[in-house]
């Protein structure tokens, strides 16, 4: 039991961190390209992004959710590092 917690545990910070750090790239550059999209209308295109950079959290926070309930048991470190 205790080598499912630690694998949960570990699972989900990567994912966590992971995500925050792809969002935050994503938020940075992606706003650039709105504003060209949106025909220099800033407060549009950061609403924008903002927006999708909540919608990435809600998804990949989701994917991960699922992933762990429905995902392997490890029985052992090996198969833990496996997965």
């Amino acid at each position: 039991m205790n080598i499912i917690i630690t694998h949960h545990l570990l699972y989900l910070a990567l994912s966590v961190v992971t995500t925050i750090w792809v969002a935050s790239t994503l938020h940075k550059h992606g706003r650039i390209f709105l504003v060209d999209a949106f025909h220099g209308n800033e407060k549009l295109a950061d609403s924008v992004n903002h927006l999708l950079v909540v919608g990435f959290y809600l998804i990949n926070v989701g994917f991960v959710v699922f992933a762990v309930k429905y995902g392997d048991r490890p029985t052992d470190f090996a198969t833990m590092l496996e997965s």
